[in-house]
Formats: structure tokens, sequence, C-alpha cells
């Protein structure tokens, strides 16, 4: 489609330009991908756009007034040429319009560009490269992330950018993801010239949640050798030896040991490194010295806000506090000087706490907070779950369990308790729940389908708690659902009633009645009144009585038959209300 619309594209932009003369390129370019997404009609093809909505790529490369010449010179200077080049030309401009918005902060803009270029994507990578890296920069789902670039990789047409760009892009996605395997088949791919540090870490880091441990060391000894300043792979392996439940081999103490060796050299690149390294220093005296002289350059300069230098110093509380180098008491006030918390800091400086005054002290901080915390339960650095507390009271929790930037659970609390919920990924769709007292679910709606449920009978545990801050502390959510999460089956097991868009008159509100799971009666109603009911032996209908001219009398009565699919046999109607049938028609 492309190649048949380059000459015409010439001609097309031509006309363009007297219809967009008087109107700035920017303001036509640079529009919201609010604006992008909610009119896809606007992303066609150009060989079948109306003049009036001629594409931006028309507008840019249409002559100015007084430059026509510049503007076919541009292009090379013939309509030939033009025919030949078109495409990779448009598809260039575009991706300089986006690559300057991008760079310049105005990443919706870059966004709102790039889906316009979607129909030049096949001539060039760099264009859904840079769409994948935007997209990543907006925090868009990361399913959209990968199918840019995975477009990115199959087309293979580079300029700027390149295909070991995009594989190494796609393995950090997949390990975010948390598909290690699939990480460490895209890095596979890469060829021996392209291997690099930032390779050697992607690797490292979807080892280290696989169960080869022999392929996990083996990978750190070699990366060891090749960049032995390079503070990232130590960072990794103690953060995976403190997570460690069973003793480490030989070969893992080996590259502790190798590490800790390197120690004053790589604390000079990245002085933060101490907080992973300091558990491992058999001399707590040195761990103590080391963690205070990167204590002090950290607290130097410190303002409002929460910087990454306050999130590494909140991190580094609980080896701080295990050390000596502060007491209990600067440990609980250095925590809760912010509203934004780590749930494994808290944890980890709660469990460390020996006084009983000191365990006071924090409860009581607990009970009156506002604010944040949250959850990386793999420890991979990536929030996967967020609850909000107002005064010490749950306010709302989401998790995000896959990592995919859509969260499958989001609560709202009333008085500390769960009222309602949004589930994701039901298999029917987004389901919105109500509890009437937690754990017993009220209602249910799936889709355009609401189910109620009788009090007390239908319990649902979205989410567990656990007790922070001793027996009066504060609840945590914690991973709760049950085992094949929420469905429209699970629904109809326990409803009671099932309200439904009405399936005889459009606008009507169908009302089905029904007992573990089995249908007996349903009336529809339209505009409040009774419009239908229809009566159900063993969950399948048997009689239905329908007002088809809307009077307000059920003159038609349907028949159907007993047999699978429970098709209509058999329709009489009493037009007059006489008692006689005027029409009747067989089956």
């Amino acid at each position: 489609m492309i190649l048949a619309s380059r000459q015409f594209f010439v001609c097309l932009s031509s006309l363009a330009a007297v219809f967009l003369l008087s109107a700035p390129l920017e303001d036509v370019l640079f529009r919201t991908a609010a604006e992008a997404t909610q009119a896809p009609a606007a992303i066609m093809p150009l060989a079948i756009m109306p003049l009036g909505v001629v594409s931006l790529a028309a507008q840019e490369l249409a002559p100015r007034a007084g430059d026509t010449g510049a503007f076919y010179e541009d292009l090379g200077g013939a309509d030939d040429d033009v025919r030949e080049t078109g495409e990779d030309l448009i598809a260039k401009r575009y991706f300089d319009w986006a690559q300057a918005a991008f760079r310049d902060g105005r990443f919706s803009q870059a966004e709102a560009s790039l889906i316009r270029a979607s129909d030049y994507a096949p001539v060039s990578s760099d264009l859904s490269y840079l769409l994948a890296v935007v997209k990543k920069e907006l925090s868009r789902p990361l399913s959209e992330v990968l199918t840019a670039l995975r477009l990115a990789i199959a087309t293979k047409r580079w300029d700027l950018y390149s295909g070991r760009d995009a594989r190494l892009l796609e393995a950090e996605i997949l390990i975010q993801l948390c598909l290690y395997d699939e990480a460490l088949e895209a890095l596979s791919t890469l060829g021996e010239d392209e291997q690099d540090e930032r390779g050697a870490e992607l690797r490292i880091r979807a080892l280290r949640y696989l169960p080869n441990e022999a392929a996990f060391n083996a990978a750190v000894a070699q990366a060891f050798d090749r960049y032995p300043y390079s503070p990232v792979f130590p960072r990794i392996l103690f953060s995976r030896e403190l997570r460690k439940t069973v003793p480490s081999d030989d070969r893992s103490r080996a590259l502790v040991d190798l590490a800790l060796k390197r120690l004053p050299a790589l604390l000079k690149v990245e002085p933060s490194l101490i907080r992973f390294a300091a558990p491992f220093i058999s001399d707590t005296a040195e761990a103590r010295r080391l963690l205070s002289v990167w204590r002090s350059d950290q607290s130097a300069g410190q303002s409002g806000g929460f910087s990454e230098r306050q999130k590494l110093m909140l991190e580094a509380l609980p080896v701080s506090l295990e050390t000596g180098l502060i007491d209990e008491e600067t440990a609980i006030n250095e925590l809760f000087a912010n509203n934004n918390l780590d749930s494994a800091v808290l944890f980890s400086v709660w469990e460390l706490l020996r006084t009983d005054a000191a365990r006071d002290m924090m409860s009581g901080r607990l009970l009156s907070f506002s604010g944040v915390i949250t959850g990386d339960s793999n420890d991979d650095g990536v929030i996967d779950s967020r609850a909000e507390y107002n005064s010490g009271s749950l306010v709302s929790y989401s998790r995000d369990a896959d990592q995919d930037g859509v969260n499958e659970l989001s609560i709202v609390f009333e008085g500390g308790w769960p009222v309602s919920a949004e589930i994701a990924d039901t298999g029917d769709g987004t389901a919105s729940i109500v509890w009437g007292v937690y754990p017993a679910l009220s209602e249910a709606v799936l889709g355009e389908t609401r189910y109620f449920f009788r009090p007390m009978e239908f319990n649902y545990p979205a989410v567990s708690f656990e007790t922070l801050g001793g027996t009066g502390g504060i609840l945590l959510p914690e991973a709760g659902m049950p085992d094949g999460g929420f469905n429209r089956y699970l629904s109809l097991n326990y409803a009671y009633l099932i309200e439904r868009p009405g399936r005889d008159f459009a606008g009507g509100v169908e009302r089905i009645e029904c007992k573990n799971g089995v249908v007996f009666s349903a009336k529809e109603y339209l505009d409040g009144r009774l419009a239908a009911e229809t009566s159900y032996e063993n969950g399948s209908p048997v009689l239905q009585r329908i007002d088809l001219d809307l009077d307000g009398r059920l003159e038609t009565v349907r028949r159907f038959s007993r047999t699978a699919g429970a098709e209509i046999n058999l329709i009489e109607s009493d037009w007059d209300g006489d008692g006689f049938v005027e029409y009747r028609e067989t089956q």
C-alpha cells in the first residue's frame, strides 16, 4: 500500500499546502497522546486519507510559499527520486520530530507523533524502538513496550539505533516481568561482538532468580574478570546472598570474599555499595566505620523532598542499626522522617529493636502514620504493591504482581477494612466487587452483568493482613487472592440475583433469580415496568410470557423445548385480551 501511494503522495502534498499553510506545524504535530489514542480513525494510510485530514508528513513536506524549489531539492530534486525515497524520508522526519520532543522531555508529544507514524514502521526500526523507549518513560503497560520493541527487531531497518539496543531493552523488560528464561533467550541472540557490561548485567540479573546456582556463579565470576572495577556485579551478588534461605556453597563464598577484597576500590566508584557489603564484613568496627563515612557524605546538603539519596539512606537503616552505628531511637526517627516507606525496611527495623521502649515508640509512630508503604516482593527494585494510610488506617491498596504496569488488584478501604475492589485479568474482563462485611461479598460486576450475594455466604479474601508493630500495630496487606482468581462462574455459583441488559427490549433490564448456580426465574423490565417473565426448570427455560406491544399486558406466550439449547417451539399471542389466541406459530 505504501509503495502504491508514493506518486499519489507528491500530488497530495501539493494540494495539502493550500489547506495547511496557515496552520503552524508545531500546533498540528505535537498534540497530546490522549488525542492520538482517542482518535484512531485519524491514523490512516495516506493513500485513503481525505484532503481535509492530510497526514502530518504531507503537512511538513508540502512546499511552503516561495520555497517550492528548496522543498524538492531537499527530497532529491526530482519526482523519480521522491518516488524512490519518499517513505524513508517521511519516516526520518517523523523520527526527528519525535526525538526532538523526547530530548526536550515532551514525552506525550513524542508518543503522539510516533503513533501517527505507525504506517511507516515497516521502513524504520528506529520509529518503533523510540516508541518503546517513550512508552517505557511514560510508564505505559509493558506489553505495549514489548510490542513496539519486537516490531522494531522484526523490521531490521536501523539507522541511529540497532538490533542490539532493542534486544537489551527487551531483556530488561522481560526481567521486570519476571520472565527470566525469555530474557536469557533474548540475550542469547546477541553475537560475541555485541556483548558488553550491560548485557552481562542483564544476564546475571535474570540468572539471579533462577535455581541454577552454578550458572549464576559462573556468570558473576566471568563479569568479575572482565569488569573488575564495576560495582554492579558485587551489588547483585551481595543482594542475592542476603536473601538466601540455605547456606552458600564454596563457589558463592569465594565470590563474596573476592568482592570484599576489592571493596575499597569499588567504594570509590559507588560508595552506596557499603549498604549491601556491610553484613558480610567480619570486622564489625570496620563495617561501622565505612557506613559512617558513607552516611556522613549522604547527609550533607540534604533538603526537602524524597530524593534518591534519602531512599538509599532508608534502605541502609537496618544495617546501620545492626552494626551499632545508630541507636534505636535514631533509627525510628530517621525512618518516620519520610512518608514513603518500604515494607522490607520496616519489618527489618522492627525485628532489630531490642528494648520495650523502642518497640512502643515505633508502634506509636506506625499508628499515627500517614503516607505510603510500598512492597518489592522479589527485591528487584520494582515496586509491586502500594498501601496508603491515613493516621495508621488503610485507605487503599494495589498490587501489580507481574510488574507489567497494570494493577491486578486495587482495593478501597473504609475504617481500615476493604469495602470495594477492582480485579483485572479475570478471564471475563475487569471485575468490580463490593464487600458487605469483609471478606463476605455483597455484589460484583463483570462487564454489563451484576451479581448479588446473600449476606455472609460468599467469602472472597482478596488480601490477608500481617500486623506490623506488635499487637496494637497497623495492618499491612499481603497477597491473599484465592487460587483461580475471580470469574463469572464463581459469581454465578453464589449469586441469588443477577442483573444484566435485557435480551428482548433495547434499554431493558433482566433480573434473574437463581440458587446454587441454577436459574429458576427471570423477569425483564423496561422503564420500571414488567415486560417479560420466564420460568425455568433445572436451569432451562420452559415458558415465557412477554409484552411485545408494550401495552402493559403479557399477551404473548413462548414455550421452549426440553432439549439442549432450549429453542422456542411454540408462540401464541392474545392481542386483544379476550382469551382467544389470534396468532400461533409452531417451530
